[in-house]
């Protein structure tokens, strides 16, 4: 996945819920203790998922991700939900662990200083892609980490963590290391909490049709500042 991809896929954020690839699923989730749910590795996404979240990661809950009426949701689909929330859904300079899919949303603030005001001006140059420049693309100090992982019934698995380094913070030396360079870094307790509350406002976000978008700096501040 490429930038491009990004921008082909921003195209339409703020058209109506009834245009998008998604608006017929009935969105649905669910909690799940992956010590229970990896008790019985009948199938290689079970395994994948044991070998890193859980072996490595130490990964303890995920959640489930389906159509309440039993169809599947595609790979498109995913993204262009995940998308519509404000993610990074083609992350080209990360390994996916093991996942089918890896997507990324920026919080902490910005690591450069002046990239608001660099985000601001592109947004009113061209405001189609304000979510673009000023969430998905934007150089954040953290990273919040989605993963997913295609399940036999079609539906998906996702967990998440929080990087408390973006590569690019050059003046955290030791941060950066103990985030990237070191198995387990990844805050997965905060990740989890985090992502509880957007997948519960965006099943809201189905069930009233509405433009998928959440500000996770604003409506998770009580997490982000543990």
């Amino acid at each position: 996945m490429s930038i491009r991809s990004s921008f082909i896929r921003s195209k339409d954020d703020f058209e109506p819920f009834e245009t998008k690839s998604y608006s017929s699923i009935d969105f649905a989730y669910e909690g799940v203790q992956l010590d229970d749910f990896l008790k019985v590795l009948e199938d290689d996404t079970k395994q994948r998922i044991f070998d890193r979240e859980y072996s490595i990661d130490h990964a303890k809950q995920a959640i489930r991700i389906f159509d309440n009426g039993g169809k599947a949701i595609t790979v498109n689909q995913l993204r262009d939900i995940f998308d519509d929330v404000g993610f990074n859904v083609d992350v080209s300079f990360t390994d996916i662990h093991n996942s089918d899919i890896l997507m990324a949303y920026n919080i902490g603030g910005y690591v450069l200083p002046f990239y608001r005001y660099l985000g601001e001006f592109l947004s009113r140059v061209f405001p189609k892609y304000r979510l673009l420049f000023l969430y998905k693309l934007s150089p954040g100090k953290k990273r919040l980490h989605c993963r997913f992982y295609h399940l036999s019934d079609s539906s998906w698995l996702m967990t998440s963590h929080v990087d408390h380094a973006n590569w690019m913070r050059i003046g955290t030396p030791k941060l950066i290391i103990d985030t990237h360079l070191k198995k387990a870094g990844g805050d997965y307790e905060q990740g989890s909490s985090i992502m509880n509350t957007v997948i519960d406002m965006l099943k809201g976000r189905f069930k009233e049709k509405k433009l998928l978008f959440i500000d996770i700096e604003k409506e998770c501040k009580e997490f982000l500042t543990k």
